[in-house]
């Protein structure tokens, strides 16, 4: 009965944060708010939400495994224990982990990309320096074409 209504309070509560997302969605596209920003809240939502719900799943397995290792009387022996229990924590904290490291690769990724296009590029910089190069040319000449006849 404790699983159960642990799971009910949680399928609850997430329902309940999709519904107000969902909703803040709806308002933004009615208030006319730009395409690409609603997309960007969007995918916002839907990485807040997956990450709520895989922390609230990986807090179950916790709390199973818990119980789990309390009821089973081979459990209580640590080495059989380590041995039952270390898929299950390679099963919820390597996905975990990654997703995170992924999530961290994106940002760095998008940063970078920001970063450049604030940034001029090779060619830009090549045609600031020839143009500097050349107009002290010019002037030079001038000058001394102008001093040359007197």
């Amino acid at each position: 009965a404790t699983y159960v209504s642990s799971i009910v309070l949680v399928v609850i509560n997430s329902y309940r944060e999709l519904r107000k997302g969902l909703k803040k969605l709806s308002h933004m596209q009615e208030s006319g708010t730009p395409q690409s920003i609603v997309e960007e809240e969007r995918i916002e939502l839907v990485n807040k939400t997956g990450s709520s719900i895989r922390i609230k799943f990986f807090m179950f397995l916790v709390v199973l495994a818990g119980t789990t290792v309390t009821t089973m009387d081979f459990l209580r022996s640590y080495s059989l224990g380590v041995i039952v229990l270390m898929p299950v924590l390679f099963l919820v904290v390597i996905p975990y982990l990654s997703s995170k490291l992924i999530k961290a690769t994106d940002r760095a990724v998008a940063h970078l990309r920001r970063s450049k296009e604030r940034e001029p590029d090779i060619q830009t910089i090549a045609d600031a320096a020839t143009e500097e190069e050349a107009e002290p040319e010019d002037v030079g000449d001038s000058e001394d074409s102008e001093g040359g006849s007197p």
